[in-house]
């Protein structure tokens, strides 16, 4: 990718679960360069899932670099190329590490490790409403809570430790910002905040409570802000220059974001996992026991709201290994169709528009399906050994050659997960009207159906400009919104 002349830019880091992504867009949008490198986990024991917290620094880092030295000459970086940055990050991932040394005490428990299910179905019977009721989330070892009392409880003298305050707590965006900024901030945000089980989402604090039940002591935890505020600034024996770190989400709620952010406002993202998330209101009221989560997610101007969401794990890994077995793979997508379309169809607000945003996962791991998602398909299904990880193809239009040929099929088998929701979702009173893959929906007259926007995975890769939603380009870019009135919030 050439080299552009630009007058401002902006640096948008999505630090996943498999990857990271980095892209340098400019003043108008346009995607000027982009990166990936990708991340290892491990798997010790059944159940168990982590990954190596400096190799995240490290991968973020690079794949920061990468993206700015293609885009930004180095001679410019002084004058300031990068206005800002954002990160939307894997959420509820644990770190603990030491707050005089930076060292990690135990590898990261990412997300979907589940060492402490056991533990979190007996406190949920006893301490489920109450939990509820603070943060509008079930007692579950998905989120950072049990993930923090188990290393606690399991690295020598680390409780003792925390209590004397010499133990950080955080989720990937506090490890991140604790590594990369000036002056080692220990901070996070309300969404990253608010999927640990220790924050209280009426209140938007750290609640006493909540924290006593976990174990968790206080003085471990980070500082919480507004999703768009000023957490600091990148240290510049990195690029030569400060450049200041002014929005972070986990990447759910930056997808949300960038859908937009009015009450109804429902999204699905398809990746690692199916996640649906729709804004409801500004205001938190327990809801009884269902298949949805409260969580917050970023308003305008500081403002946070609320959002039900409900996940569908294991998307892309369950589809994958069916390239070429065509009628398993519709068995499977309609299962996924199904499970979707109900859940939306239960929302408590009818969307008047809904997102569909392939992301980058799905599609990627189409791509590379010939060559290893048989064998990762077959130990996943009879439980042996461990999970495979497996590479994801190059961006900037640099792909492998399978990933090239495998491009048709990748797109007609989204087209067919997308027919099958649209359908499911329409037998449910909402109709939706069809839209083409990867384009805006033909001109039609007024209507009260919900208008359905696409994904524009394809045309991301491609540099292009998306002209259903700029911030479809990839999940959690959340900071590049195209409302002049976001953008003002967020950089102001």
């Amino acid at each position: 990718m050439q080299k552009n002349d630009f007058h401002n830019a902006w640096l948008a880091l999505d630090v996943g679960t498999t990857g990271v992504k980095a892209f340098v867009f400019d003043e108008n949008e346009r995607v000027l360069s982009r990166a990936y490198k990708p991340l290892g986990k491990s798997f010790p024991k059944e159940g168990w899932v982590e990954q190596e917290p400096r190799e995240i620094c490290e991968a973020t880092l690079t794949a920061a670099k990468q993206a700015v030295a293609t885009a930004i000459p180095a001679s410019k970086m002084g004058e300031k190329a990068i206005l800002a940055i954002g990160i939307a990050n894997q959420r509820e991932t644990t770190i603990l590490w030491d707050k005089k040394t930076g060292d990690p005490i135990y590898p990261a428990i990412v997300w979907e490790d589940a060492r402490t299910k056991e533990a979190c179905g007996a406190r949920s019977a006893a301490h489920g409403s109450l939990v509820h009721e603070k943060t509008g989330l079930p007692v579950d070892s998905y989120f950072s809570a049990s993930k923090i009392q188990w290393i606690l409880d399991h690295v020598s003298d680390a409780r003792a430790r925390a209590e004397r305050g010499e133990l950080c707590f955080g989720t990937v965006d506090s490890w991140l910002l604790w590594n990369l900024a000036e002056g080692h901030p220990h901070v996070t945000d309300y969404t990253n905040a608010s999927r640990t089980l220790l924050f209280n989402i009426n209140t938007k604090e750290w609640d006493d409570e909540l924290l006593s039940l976990f174990e968790v002591p206080r003085v471990m935890l980070p500082e919480v802000k507004p999703s768009a505020s000023n957490f600091g600034n990148l240290s510049p024996k990195l690029f030569g220059t400060g450049i200041p770190i002014r929005a972070i989400a986990g990447d759910q709620q930056a997808s949300l974001f960038a859908a937009g952010v009015e009450v109804g406002t429902t999204k699905i993202t398809f990746g690692t996992g199916i996640f649906i998330m729709q804004i409801i209101k500004d205001r938190f009221q327990p809801r009884p026991p269902s298949t949805f989560l409260t969580t917050l997610v970023a308003g305008k101007s500081g403002r946070s709201l609320f959002a039900l969401e409900a996940k569908i794990e294991s998307c892309a890994a369950r589809v994958t290994p069916l390239i070429g077995h065509e009628s398993e793979m519709k068995e499977l997508l309609d299962k996924f169709a199904a499970r979707v379309a109900r859940f939306v169809g239960e929302l408590p607000i009818r969307p008047k528009e809904l997102i569909i945003d392939g992301g980058f996962w799905l599609t990627a791991c189409i791509f590379r399906a010939p060559f290893c998602c048989p064998q990762l398909f077959f130990k996943k299904r009879r439980s042996k050994v461990k999970l495979i990880s497996f590479d994801t193809p190059k961006l900037d239009g640099i792909l492998p050659p399978p990933a090239v040929f495998d491009t048709f099929r990748g797109r007609q088998s989204f087209r067919l997960l997308q027919s099958q929701i649209f359908a499911g979702i329409g037998e449910r009173g909402v109709n939706p009207r069809q839209c083409r893959y990867g384009n805006p929906p033909p001109a039609e007259s007024p209507s009260t159906k919900p208008r359905i926007v696409g994904p524009s995975f394809f045309e991301a890769r491609n540099g292009l400009h998306s002209s259903g939603d700029p911030l479809a380009l990839c999940k959690g870019f959340f900071v590049f919104a195209k409302s002049e009135r976001v953008k003002a919030s967020l950089y102001s």
